[in-house]
């Protein structure tokens, strides 16, 4: 595990790179993942993930309820999301920021396949992104590996 996703901290003396600092606005919330990547929420308690970057594969994922971050790999689930263009209850979604191939699953048991085929033996526990935005609020930057947070998978 990395803390990848982890912006520098300005307190520190360093220059931070706003896409790590910026909190949204007063009618929005949002934390940075791993650039380019992102959760905001327009609505409170409706958050989805999306990529800043318009060169990208376009990703707008709405229903987003948990996320973790190892290495370069973004785990999201969502409830009442969008997969291969169709509403699906339920559906867990993985993100290779390095190549920003972004890969959906419906079957829990094909998500799992997925993560020991690219070599994560043991699922990651994704944080509830209430939570992790509350986090993010109170401590300016999202430490994915030292998170504390219990939450449900």
């Amino acid at each position: 595990m990395s803390m990848a996703g982890c912006g520098s901290n300005s307190k520190n003396g360093k220059q931070s790179d706003e896409f790590y600092t910026d909190k949204g606005g007063m009618d929005w919330g949002r934390v940075p993942i791993i650039k380019p990547y992102e959760i905001v929420s327009l609505r409170e308690g409706n958050w989805g993930a999306r990529s800043v970057d318009t060169s990208d594969v376009a990703l707008s994922m709405p229903g987003v309820r948990s996320v973790n971050v190892v290495d370069s790999f973004i785990f999201i689930s969502g409830e009442k999301t969008i997969l291969n263009g169709q509403e699906v209850e339920a559906a867990w979604f993985v993100i290779n920021s390095k190549n920003h191939n972004v890969l959906g699953f419906k079957d829990h048991k094909d998500y799992l396949n997925h993560l020991y085929f690219i070599g994560i033996d043991n699922e990651p526990k994704l944080l509830d992104v209430r939570e992790v935005s509350q986090y993010f609020l109170k401590h300016d930057t999202v430490d994915w590996k030292g998170i504390s947070i219990s939450s449900k998978q």
